[in-house]
Order: C-alpha cells, then sequence, then structure tokens
C-alpha cells in the first residue's frame, strides 16, 4: 500500500468518525435532557466505540464516563461528562480537519 493510500484511508476514517459522531451527538443530548439514563447509556457507548476506533482516547475516556454515570442513574455525572464528551469531540474534530485538511 503507497503512503497516499494510507494517507487516504486515515482520511475517510477521520471523516466517518466525524459524520458518525455528529449524527449521534444531538440524539445523545437529547436523552441527557430527558433524563432517560437507558438511552443515553445507549449513545454514549456508541460514540465511545466510535472513538476507540480512531485513537480519541480523551473523548473515549469521557463518553465511557458517561456511560458510567448514566448506569448508575447519577444526572449530575451525566451533565459534567457529557460537557466534557462535547469539549472532547470539538478538539479530535479540529485536531483531524488540522492534521487531514
Amino acid at each position: 500500500m503507497a503512503a497516499e493510500d494510507d494517507v487516504e484511508f486515515v482520511k475517510e476514517c477521520a471523516d466517518l468518525f466525524i459524520e458518525t459522531v455528529e449524527e449521534r451527538m444531538p440524539e445523545l443530548s437529547a436523552s441527557v435532557s430527558a433524563g432517560d439514563h437507558e438511552a443515553t447509556y445507549t449513545h454514549a457507548h456508541y460514540i465511545g466505540s466510535s472513538c476507540g476506533n480512531v485513537g480519541a482516547d480523551a473523548m473515549l475516556k469521557a463518553a465511557r464516563a458517561t456511560e458510567a454515570a448514566s448506569k448508575a442513574g447519577d444526572a449530575g455525572g451525566v451533565a459534567t461528562n457529557f460537557d466534557q464528551l462535547q469539549k472532547e469531540f470539538a478538539r479530535a474534530k479540529a485536531y483531524f480537519k488540522d492534521l487531514l485538511g
């Protein structure tokens, strides 16, 4: 595989990651706002899995913390960790866009 193919593959993975999270984040936000811990867990888990695929470790940590708080029924923890997840997504998105153009 040529280096340009490797770069294109990474770009495709990053683009898919961003697209997937941008689609899922509003659903997660709505479930957090509604206090729906089951849906929050599901959406946070889905986003966390996407993070693991691209090495977005800080974002993965925030997603897993959101999952754990929702499983425990901890609304304050959900809100805090969801806020961190949003911040980490903004950082990851900016990183990938800067890195890959």
